[in-house]
């Protein structure tokens, strides 16, 4: 028997509604499923939902989820033929009614399930007939939207669409202990295919503006990392931010720009207030983390929208003026984040059950100036990240790998690296092709060259502040 999940995407939403579901509207989307739930010795009888108020309640959520996707379909008024899309042509809702019949709810974990793997939110069985389990407490966290795109995406599995391992973006590396977390392109309409697809089509057609900035930000979202092959026109690079030392006006202003190899495309994304800006990448989005408290992200679009998640807001409401002073960088990844400063390097994550996970470490014996990732074969053949405070003076200390040892690490584990001279850079960035940028200690960018580092002609003018590898589409910019 194999499984087939859905692991929590980057962007999920939080829970949003707080009031009571019309019944009328729970009976049209729930009535054509089997609804069961399982509390860890017997199975339920099939539920006829109905009075949902409890937005805490997976059945509300449940419920919740289904409307939308039959709401979705109404109002794209019946399918949508041509559409690259094959769940905006068959519509949303009749898409998974003609796939899943029945649906679990694991208040506990069953035997033999995949809700103890971390980060899955529902998943499929191969010869288990058109039936979905969700896993409660994981799908309680999300609003309506996200769970819709969760259920879309697992009645795909049905049909007997796998996962390929990620080959690039911010999932690489970070899927092995599943059956994966990519699809190998979009045009196949795997489940990522079909998620994304769904997601696309809610925002061509939804009428709710914060409903659709969400639908267009996952969507992207999926497009840049989800698929092996890169769809829509998407170009691997990096993003640099960069000074003119030609420019009449000091201090010089900040600018971005995409760089794929070959030419420079200016990227229009930074704040209106541009001087004492982070740059860091945010899951594959470039975020910018100002000293006035505001955190923006660029996603793919020339109107920046304001971050989400509990590092930006704390950044906006929490922080110090000090502290914003003392800002260097700012890193994400899937296991952890981490905010460096001038003195003090501080990285926060969650358990499974939404504990916090905090370190702090004092940063008092070096001077540090960003965090890069540095990435290497494994002895298995994959591509392994490694994390590090780069001084300086380009000198290297290795950050944990896992979130569990975030707990225990201190400043006695900041041990220097012994590197070679010509490792010694103040920024690094290996795009999905392999190719590799850094910045030097005159902050030029530079790549490799028959082993030696070379000056990017493009760049000859321009002092380089921070780059981040990047992939990069006018198709999806114009979207």
């Amino acid at each position: 028997m194999k499984i087939f999940t859905l692991v929590a995407g980057v962007l999920m939403g939080s829970v949003a509604s707080a009031k009571c579901l019309d019944n009328k509207l729970i009976y049209n989307a729930t009535a054509p499923f089997e609804i069961t739930r399982w509390d860890g010795s017997k199975q339920s009888a099939p539920l006829k939902l109905k009075d949902l108020c409890d937005e805490k309640d997976v059945a509300y959520k449940v419920a919740e989820a289904l409307i939308l996707t039959q709401q979705i379909q109404n109002e794209a008024h019946g399918p949508n033929p041509g559409s690259e899309s094959v769940v905006a042509n068959e519509g949303a809702f009749n898409f998974f009614k003609k796939r899943i019949e029945k649906i679990v709810i694991e208040d506990q974990a069953m035997p033999n399930g995949a809700c103890t793997a971390e980060g899955v939110v529902a998943y499929v069985r191969s010869g288990d007939g058109k039936r979905t389990f969700i896993c409660a407490k994981k799908f309680a966290l999300a609003n309506a939207f996200t769970n819709s795109s969760v259920l879309i995406h697992e009645s795909r599995h049905v049909e007997g669409y796998s996962h390929a391992h990620c080959a690039h973006g911010t999932l690489k590396g970070l899927d092995l202990d599943i059956s994966g977390g990519c699809d190998t392109d979009y045009p196949s309409q795997g489940s990522y295919g079909i998620q994304t697809g769904f997601k696309l089509d809610v925002f061509n057609l939804t009428k709710d503006d914060v409903l659709k900035q969400q639908a267009r930000s996952e969507a992207v979202d999926d497009l840049i990392n989800r698929f092996n092959e890169l769809p829509w026109d998407l170009t691997s690079g990096v993003l640099t931010m960069s000074r003119d030392n030609n420019a009449l006006k000091r201090p010089e202003p900040l600018s971005l720009s995409f760089f794929d190899g070959q030419k420079a495309v200016s990227i229009q994304a930074l704040p209106a207030v541009n001087e004492d800006i982070v740059m860091t990448s945010r899951y594959g989005l470039p975020t910018f983390y100002a000293v006035d408290g505001q955190v923006t992200s660029y996603v793919y679009s020339p109107v920046i929208v304001n971050t989400t998640g509990t590092m930006a807001q704390d950044y906006r409401t929490k922080s110090t003026p000090s502290e914003r002073n003392a800002l260097l960088d700012v890193y994400y990844n899937a296991e952890y984040s981490c905010r460096l400063y001038t003195n003090a390097l501080k990285c926060e994550s969650t358990t499974e059950d939404n504990q916090p996970i905090v370190m702090n470490v004092s940063l008092a014996s070096i001077k540090p100036f960003a965090i890069i990732e540095v990435s290497g074969d494994s002895s298995l053949g994959e591509t392994s990240i490694t994390r590090y405070i780069v001084d300086e003076n380009g000198d290297r200390y290795k950050l944990p790998s896992k979130k569990a040892d975030i707990v225990s690490f201190t400043a006695n584990d900041l041990v220097k690296e012994d590197i070679s001279d010509d490792d010694r850079v103040l920024g690094l960035a290996t795009t999905d092709d392999g190719s590799v940028f850094a910045i030097n200690d005159a902050k030029q960018l530079i790549q490799p060259n028959n082993r030696k580092w070379e000056k990017v002609p493009q760049y000859r003018s321009q002092r380089v502040e921070k780059l981040i590898p990047f992939t990069w589409s006018s198709r999806i910019e114009n979207l």
